[in-house]
């Protein structure tokens, strides 16, 4: 049996963004990650932005919006993109095999 063929990076970037679009499914993934935290603080973590990286999406959740009320637009979006990333992170199999039918269904079509 022949290897797949490759899957181009448009098809990943494609559903990384469908994947993104699901906001239902990453509110849910939110809430299960922070459900436990009760109350937090982030001025540490959001004083030196390396170190959200690797805080708790609670933590990170609370750096952005606390950003976003202070009119801080660099560190909030760089919260919103380390959430961003996780989530993808965690459904990169559906991101794959979405990217995968795509690249086929073209590929059929073609």
């Amino acid at each position: 049996m022949p290897a797949a063929a490759p899957i181009p990076a448009p098809y990943f970037e494609s559903a990384a963004e469908a994947a993104l679009s699901d906001v239902d499914s990453f509110a849910d993934s939110l809430y299960a990650s922070c459900m436990a935290a009760g109350k937090v603080t982030s001025e540490w973590e959001a004083r030196r932005p390396g170190r959200l990286l690797a805080a708790d999406d609670a933590v990170v959740l609370h750096a952005g919006l606390v950003a976003g009320q202070r009119g801080d637009a660099e560190t909030a979006l760089h919260a919103l993109r380390i959430l961003g990333d996780r989530y993808l992170q965690r459904s990169a199999g559906h991101v794959a095999q979405l990217a995968g039918v795509w690249a086929a269904e073209d590929r059929v079509a073609a």
